[in-house]
């Protein structure tokens, strides 16, 4: 006892020196310009208190008035089910121990906010949901956001579903699973605990002309989620093995410091048309066939093939390609894409000098002159019937991709910065209840915030907070200890409640408001 006590002294210090660290070190965060980040596309004007508080984030966290008892039992509760009889009442008592001791955190939400906050978010012709680039905050027309929405699954990629289908998918799944050559210990954590049918919501592309949706579909908690998340696993190390393959705006911005271009050189971005619902899922399958065993498969094949949600009360299934949300969609996407981009250049009359590509935006060096740029991008589209490119040529020596701008500079070396179209708050409210390690994963797998760390020659919005050198070294944020991130992140439309239902961020404050 008295060693596990010195061992948790010791380990009590570590934390708190290393605590200590990182606020000494925490950077100055720059003023925020809550007009670009708080886009209002309604006639209703928004007071100074709703503006401020919105600016903040939808993955704020406000402070609640009592500790959450409940979700906190709740959840110890179903973690607990793995483990035996005897260690879980022993983590019951040291929960309850600890609940009787705590106290509720300091409020980080001025009286005025809450106030105004709550008035807004009771206007149920308001929708507040995040913009697709860059952290802004948008409000619109409910109705507006519906009939957006209701246009989408008008796609010739969608088909209504005369009933939902979640039970017969749950059978199926467990089914499959069973048959499997999974060992039972792994297996019991892939079956769907308790099936939810997916949720579409979209994400507003502010950044374009019209305001289009992005159409995003949240697989948490349905019936092929955890599935789905395993067969990620499996794929990874067959993903990302070629030479044109970008993990993140870090790893690209590394990329960019190699580079350097001729007088002549080109730098051109191509895009990938509505790259996940293109996907050709019985070529994909055809090359997980050559990599797999056929159990394998016919996971892969369900995970794929069950593709439907809900909106609006309605059911959709998606006819081709993979869902946005799902954690397999990005991986089946860059596996395929790696095959057909190879065949695609091998193939090519001229190739380029440079082909770097992040899901479906590819970074290029043309070294052929623009003369030949447009029978390029033709051979490109003339690969494969489902396969389409739009191309971006650089405009007076800079590039857009990602979330930064590329530049040419006279010696032929590339720099880069934040791009200065998109909203963005460029900073991180320390305060917010949010930091926890769910918020750091996001944080840590973030293109913007990877690009943050990595940017070399500031915004002028942020020079002054990160000082003169900028850097990975003026941001001091310690991400030790913080895992990887599954699958991809999911944000909440307030007012519709798309997406991962969560207690934490604006979208679930509103009991905290009334407490």
């Amino acid at each position: 006892m008295a060693t596990a006590e010195s061992l948790l002294t010791q380990e009590t210090e570590r934390l708190n020196k290393k605590f200590d660290h990182l606020q000494a070190r925490r950077p100055k965060a720059p003023a925020i310009d809550q007009k670009r980040v708080v886009v209002n596309l309604t006639d209703t004007e928004i007071d100074d208190s709703t503006r401020a508080v919105l600016s903040i984030g939808l993955n704020f966290a406000a402070a609640p008035h009592k500790i959450l008892i409940k979700d906190i039992i709740g959840g110890i509760e179903q973690a607990v089910r793995k483990v035996s009889h005897d260690v879980a009442e022993e983590i019951r008592n040291e929960v309850s121990t600890f609940l009787k001791k705590a106290k509720p955190p300091k409020a980080n939400l001025k009286p005025s906010e809450r106030s105004a906050l709550r008035r807004f978010t009771r206007n149920k012709d308001i929708t507040i949901l995040p913009a697709d680039k860059g952290n802004a905050t948008v409000i619109m027309k409910t109705e507006d956001y519906r009939r957006k929405m209701l246009d989408l699954p008008d796609d010739a990629a969608y088909r209504i579903l005369p009933r939902d289908p979640t039970e017969s998918i749950t059978k199926r799944t467990v089914e499959l699973i069973k048959k499997s050559n999974i060992p039972e210990e792994f297996s019991r954590n892939l079956r769907p605990p308790a099936p939810a049918p997916p949720r579409m919501y979209g994400l507003l592309k502010i950044h374009k002309d019209g305001i289009p949706l992005r159409p995003i579909v949240s697989d948490i908690g349905s019936p092929t989620y955890n599935l789905a998340r395993h067969l990620t696993g499996i794929l990874a190390p067959h993903v990302g093995n070629c030479g044109h393959h970008v993990k993140n705006s870090a790893d690209f911005v590394k990329i960019l410091e190699g580079i350097y271009l001729n007088p002549s050189g080109i730098m051109i971005s191509l895009d990938v048309v509505s790259l996940f619902t293109r996907v050709p899922l019985h070529e994909a399958l055809s090359h997980l066939e050559k990599k797999f065993d056929a159990n394998t498969v016919k996971l892969f094949h369900h995970a794929l093939t069950s593709t439907y949600f809900t909106f609006d009360n309605c059911y959709y299934e998606q006819k081709d390609g993979v869902a946005m949300g799902s954690p397999l969609s990005p991986a089946i996407a860059n596996f395929f894409m790696e095959d057909f981009e190879e065949h695609a250049l091998n193939s090519a009359p001229l190739r380029p000098k440079y082909f770097y590509r992040y899901v479906d935006d590819t970074f290029v060096i043309w070294p052929h002159g623009v003369d030949t740029l447009k029978p390029f991008l033709d051979h490109m589209n003339s690969r494969h019937p489902s396969i389409r490119f739009t191309m971006e040529s650089e405009k007076e020596g800079r590039l857009p991709l990602l979330d930064i701008l590329v530049q040419r500079k006279e010696d032929g070396s590339l720099s880069h910065k934040l791009r200065d179209n998109l909203s963005s708050t460029e900073s991180i409210k320390f305060d917010s209840l949010s930091l926890g390690p769910s918020t750091l994963r996001r944080l840590k797998n973030s293109s913007r915030w990877n690009a943050l760390l990595y940017s070399r020659e500031p915004t002028d919005a942020s020079e002054e907070g990160r000082g003169k050198t900028g850097g990975a070294r003026d941001v001091s944020l310690d991400m030790d200890g913080v895992d990887e991130v599954d699958g991809q992140g999911t944000s909440e439309c307030y007012r519709c409640g798309q997406g991962e239902e969560t207690s934490t961020g604006i979208a679930g404050m509103t009991e905290d408001l009334d407490g």
